[in-house]
């Protein structure tokens, strides 16, 4: 009889597939920014740059929920930072905190921020592995940097993708 209830509730079936779109979303808007920061990383000629950037795009991962929960409400909310450069520019108050329609971007963007720098370290370690000769081989055949990604890096990423794509979907399922 619970159940019955239970799945005959329109909100029930409106908040379950509400969790549906918004994971779905978050495979599609958070899955890329990884690979293309791990991506950059890699091709990054200093060393010392590559090391200083590599951190601070990993220490938001470090950071609480509470603290990011803190800093986003302190940025976002209607009389915070950005609805503060909206009024000097003499534009109106956005309600972003408040709208329905910028929940699952502000989501998106804040979970990216927050995770994009961890993985991103998993992804460089695989990109570590990727065979040297195949990628010279690429480059004398006139392949252009996207073609090498997508013929010859991408293929052996299939173990850190999965790795991370399971990450991600057990916390948003988590979360």
């Amino acid at each position: 009889e619970n159940f019955m209830y239970v799945f005959r509730d329109a909100a029930f079936l409106r908040s379950v597939f509400t969790t549906l779109r918004i994971n779905i979303g978050r495979l599609l808007f958070q899955f890329p920014v990884p690979i293309i920061l791990a991506l950059l990383l890699n091709e990054c000629a200093g060393k010392r740059y590559k090391k200083a950037a590599q951190t601070i795009f990993t220490f938001p991962y470090f950071l609480s929920w509470v603290i990011v929960a803190s800093l986003i409400t302190n940025t976002l909310s209607m009389d915070g930072l950005l609805n503060g450069v909206l009024s000097m520019l003499g534009l109106d108050k956005v309600n972003f905190l408040g709208s329905s329609r910028l929940f699952a971007p502000i989501l998106y963007i804040t979970e990216s921020w927050k995770s994009a720098g961890w993985n991103a370290i998993i992804y460089l370690a695989a990109l570590q592995d990727v065979p040297t000769s195949l990628v010279e081989a690429g480059m004398i055949d006139g392949a252009s940097a996207w073609q090498q990604f997508w013929k010859i890096k991408w293929p052996l990423l299939g173990n850190a993708t999965f790795f991370v794509v399971m990450m991600l979907t057990i916390n948003s399922f988590k979360s």
